[in-house]
C-alpha cells in the first residue's frame, strides 16, 4: 500500500474478505504516513468509516456528508461555512489546497455506499488527493488519467495461521506457556515431514482452524477450551487418513497427546502404536492397521505370561514415544520402521515363550499384517504338499 502512494496512484482499491485484516493493515498504514509526513508531503489524513454512517441519513450522501465533518473536525473548513446544498462543489477547492490520504472503509455494504458517478467527478476535480478505498468486492471504475491500483489481500498461509492460533491460545494448565504452545505448534505442522505427504491433512487443519482468516483464526483462539483443544489434536490425526476420519478415535490415544503436550509426557506403547499405524504408509487400510494394532494387544497382554512387558525396546523405534517421531517415522521411513517394529514386537513374544520364531519370520508378520495373507502358513502348505 505505501509502495502504491509513494507511486502516485490516485485511488488504491484494498479488496480483501470480512475478518482478513483490511480495516488494520489500513489504520497501521495511517499510522505510517501520520508519523511521516514530510517525508511524504502528506498534510492530511481523512478517514471515513463506511460502517457507522451508512443508513444514518437516506437523504445524504454516505461518504460526502463524513467527508465534510471529518474536514470541519480537522479545521479544514468551518461549520457553517459551506451551505448543505453546495458541499460538493465547495469541497474540492478546499481539498486542492493541500496534499491529502482519504481513506474510506466500505465494509460489507458496497454497493449501497460506493457510487462511481460521484467518484469520476471527485477523482477528476481533485488532483492532490489520494484515494484508499477498503471493500470486499473489486470497485469497477473507469477513469481516464488517474493512475489506479488494485491490492487484494489474500487468506494466511498454513504457517501463517497455526503460530496466529499457538501465539493467542490460552487453556489454564494444558496450553498456557511456550513450552506447551512449541509443542502443539510442532504437531500441528509436521515441519520434519514431507510437505507432499501431508498435503491432506494440512489443508484439513487449515480450515479447521479458521482457513486463513486472522478474526476466525483469533475468535477459535479465545473461545477454545478443553474438548475444542481434543477436537484439535483428533483433526491433527485424522486428517492424514480420509478412512480414519469415519471411525471414532481411541479416547486414550487423544488424551496421551494432550498430556505430552501439556507435561512433554511420551505416549505409551499402545498410543504410539495406534499413531504410527494411521500414519504409517505401508499399511494401506484400515484393515492392516487393525491387524498391526491386534499384534501389539498380543505383544502387550501380560495375562499370557507371568513377567512385565518391557515396552522400552519396542518404544525406541517409535522415536520414545514422541509423537512428531512417530508421526514422521510413519511417513519418511515407514517401511523400515514397519520392519523393526515388528522385530522388537517378535522379540517379546519369543522371549515370554509365546512364539518360537522370530527374524526369520519378521518379513512374513509384515506381509501378513499388510495385506492379511499368512505368507508363513502358505510356504509350510507348499513344502507340505510337496
Amino acid at each position: 500500500i505505501i509502495d502504491a502512494v509513494l507511486d502516485n496512484h490516485r485511488l488504491i482499491n484494498l479488496v480483501g474478505a470480512a475478518g482478513i485484516g483490511k480495516s488494520s493493515i489500513v489504520a497501521a498504514t495511517c499510522l505510517y504516513v501520520f508519523e511521516r509526513k514530510s517525508f511524504m508531503m502528506f498534510e492530511n489524513i481523512i478517514y471515513i468509516d463506511c460502517h457507522s454512517t451508512l443508513g444514518q441519513d437516506p437523504e445524504q450522501n454516505p461518504i460526502l456528508y463524513p467527508l465534510h465533518k471529518q474536514m470541519i473536525d480537522l479545521g479544514l473548513v468551518e461549520a457553517d461555512e459551506i451551505a448543505k446544498d453546495r458541499i460538493e462543489d465547495a469541497l474540492y477547492p478546499i481539498l486542492n489546497r493541500k496534499k491529502s490520504l482519504l481513506v474510506l472503509d466500505l465494509g460489507k455494504d458496497h454497493d449501497n455506499v460506493f457510487c462511481p458517478e460521484f467518484w469520476g467527478r471527485f477523482c477528476t476535480k481533485t488532483k492532490k488527493v489520494t484515494v484508499l478505498i477498503v471493500s470486499e468486492k473489486p470497485l469497477t471504475l473507469d477513469l481516464d488519467r488517474v493512475i489506479k491500483k488494485q491490492i487484494v489481500l489474500k487468506p494466511l498461509k498454513f504457517e501463517s495461521s497455526y503460530k496466529l492460533l499457538t501465539n493467542v491460545i490460552d487453556i489454564p494448565q494444558l496450553v498456557e506457556n511456550q513450552e506447551q504452545r512449541k509443542r502443539l505448534r510442532a504437531f500441528i505442522s509436521l515441519k520434519e515431514c514431507p510437505k507432499k505427504k501431508i498435503g491432506l491433512r494440512t489443508k484439513a487443519i487449515h480450515k479447521f482452524i479458521g482457513g486463513g482468516n486472522p478474526a476466525g483464526i483469533l475468535a477459535k483462539a479465545s473461545q477454545m477450551t478443553k474438548q475444542g483443544l481434543k477436537d484439535l489434536i483428533k483433526e491433527c490425526i485424522i486428517s492424514q487418513n480420509e478412512e480414519e476420519s469415519n471411525e471414532p478415535l481411541p479416547r486414550a490415544v487423544l488424551i496421551d497427546v494432550l498430556k505430552w503436550i501439556q507435561l512433554n509426557k511420551s505416549l505409551p506403547l499402545m498410543s504410539s502404536v495406534v499413531l504410527f499405524a494411521i500414519f504409517c504408509e505401508e499399511l494401506g487400510d484400515r484393515e492392516a492397521r487393525q491387524r498391526l494394532i491386534k499384534f501389539f494387544e498380543e505383544v502387550t497382554d501380560e495375562s499370557s505370561t507371568r513377567e512385565t512387558i518391557d515396552e522400552i525396546g519396542i518404544l525406541s523405534v517409535l522415536g520414545n514415544g514422541s509423537p512428531i517421531s512417530i508421526c514422521t517415522l510413519g511417513l519418511a521411513k515407514a517401511k523400515e520402521t514397519l520392519l523393526d517394529l515388528i522385530k522388537a514386537g517378535l522379540k517379546v513374544l519369543t522371549d515370554s515363550g509365546r512364539r518360537t520364531v522370530m527374524d526369520v519370520y519378521a518379513h512374513g508378520e509384515v506381509e501378513r499384517i499388510k495385506d492379511g495373507r499368512n505368507i508363513i502358513s502358505d510356504e509350510y502348505a507348499v513344502s507340505a504338499n510337496f
